[in-house]
């Protein structure tokens, strides 16, 4: 059975959830403001819809229609096909975006320290940001960000923003906010970093017009699934289909929130000429693995996210099967930039598509799930995916048990191929270990644990990471 603890996290959870995600409104008939487009200075937006799985978005082969406006978004720009996150949870993949590194070379994730125990390490203010960069190139930069946990200053998520503005609200909610910045900046070249977070717990049910029409409880299914897997229970249909509709419908409430986005932006002129990506952190366990939630291991349905780039003036969609990771988000942002002004770049952001393995951590989990004795010692290792496809394997830093899974024939990664792989095994181990022999870790002076003040851990609480 779950600890009292775990109750006590999820009734608060459930409580501010249903207070926070009260649905709103973004103000209609804005008034356009005085924009300046230069192709040399483009604006760039970079989008997160925190938690979200690529395959429950319809431009990625889901039957439910889930996603129309980043679906319609999808049809004019470049969408990758293999994106994989950076980690299983918020901290290290935003990390990763920001930086163009891969979570062991910027060291924000989660470690033991001396003692034994487990912490999280903030992203060190030696490295060098998106944010940063683009400020230095005199653009103006801001974050606008939901994820009120772990997105914020005290995980050194805010570096090198001029703005950086914290909202725990549903995304037609946070879109206001967005705007009047973008209204304020508009005559400037500008960064922006926008993270919505209606599909993370709890999930965003608000109903709208338009919304898909599913059959949503009041009673939260997360609560049941978290229960049903720390007991070691398959989860009954009814309840995974209970689960699934939250999800969906939370879906549909951040694709909601992002056409209102868009339009705005179109009527503002500033969409086509903007570069804009749309990603997610992490994906999310809906019962498969015996797993709930996300930021405890390093299957597919928490590290598949989409990836949607669109250039300035893109309008004609294509598909990129490149095998890409979190990681490559500045190159890839970079590519659209003119290349007489990034002389600058140097080694600050390592990673683009093709010259590095695409690798995925995952260290440890939540305290609240490592102190449950349901899990067992099931938290307690490093596990890395590294991907050759169409094959995935998984290393445990506890054990020498290594799984291995062929994407393309078996992608709810049930049938391990290892005893068949020692080959592939080797080789990918190998290009693991020299990848981070190149590459190297941030010396231990640099790894800053995270010390949350009381209002925060509320927060991480109400998240399920406390």
């Amino acid at each position: 059975m779950a600890t009292p603890q775990i109750f006590r996290a999820l009734a608060l959870g459930t409580m501010v959830g249903t207070m926070t995600f009260a649905l709103g409104c973004s103000e209609p008939g804005r008034p356009a403001p005085n924009v300046h487009l230069d192709v040399d200075r483009p604006n760039v937006i970079l989008i997160v819809l925190d938690t979200l799985r690529a395959d429950h978005l319809g431009a990625y082969g889901y039957e439910r229609a889930t996603s129309p406006n980043l679906d319609a978004f999808a049809a004019e720009a470049t969408r990758y096909s293999r994106c994989i996150a950076a980690g299983s949870w918020s901290l290290p993949s935003h990390a990763s975006m920001f930086t163009g590194m891969p979570a062991f070379q910027h060291g924000a994730h989660r470690t033991r320290d001396q003692s034994g125990a487990v912490v999280d390490l903030a992203l060190h203010e030696d490295e060098t940001t998106l944010a940063e960069f683009f400020g230095n190139d005199g653009y103006a930069t801001a974050a606008i960000v939901a994820n009120t946990g772990i997105v914020t200053g005290d995980y050194g998520c805010n570096q090198g923003f001029d703005t950086f503005e914290g909202h725990r609200v549903p995304g037609v909610e946070l879109n206001p906010i967005v705007l009047d910045w973008v209204a304020a900046h508009a005559e400037a070249p500008f960064f922006l970093f926008v993270n919505y977070m209606d599909t993370h717990r709890y999930y965003n049910t608000a109903k709208r017009r338009g919304d898909l029409g599913l059959e949503v409880g009041s009673d939260d299914p997360v609560v049941s699934l978290l229960i049903a897997v720390l007991e070691h229970k398959t989860p009954s249909p009814e309840l995974i289909q209970a689960i699934t509709n939250h999800y969906d419908t939370a879906i549909g409430n951040v694709d909601h929130a992002l056409g209102e986005l868009f339009a705005t932006l179109r009527d503002w002129k500033l969409f086509e000429e903007t570069v804009i990506v749309v990603t997610s952190d992490h994906g999310e366990l809906l019962g498969e693995h015996g797993l709930a939630e996300h930021g405890r291991d390093v299957y597919q349905e928490a590290l598949h996210v989409p990836l949607i780039v669109k250039g300035l003036g893109e309008d004609s969609g294509r598909v990129i099967d490149t095998l890409v990771g979190l990681s490559d988000i500045p190159s890839l942002i970079f590519d659209h930039l003119p290349k007489d002004r990034l002389k600058s770049l140097g080694e600050s952001f390592p990673d683009r598509p093709g010259n590095h393995p695409v690798i995925a951590q995952n260290a440890y989990s939540f305290p609240i799930s490592m102190a449950n004795p349901g899990w067992g010692d099931r938290f307690q290792t490093v596990r890395t995916a590294i991907f050759e496809w169409p094959y995935k394997a998984i290393f445990s830093s506890a054990t020498d048990e290594v799984k291995v899974f062929n994407l393309d024939i078996d992608p709810d990664e049930l049938d391990d191929r290892s005893e068949h792989q020692s080959e592939l095994i080797a080789r990918l181990r190998m290009q693991f270990d020299q990848y981070v022999q190149d590459r190297g870790r941030p010396p231990v002076a640099r790894q800053i644990p995270v010390r949350p003040n009381k209002k925060a851990r509320e927060e991480l609480e109400t998240l399920g990471y406390l």
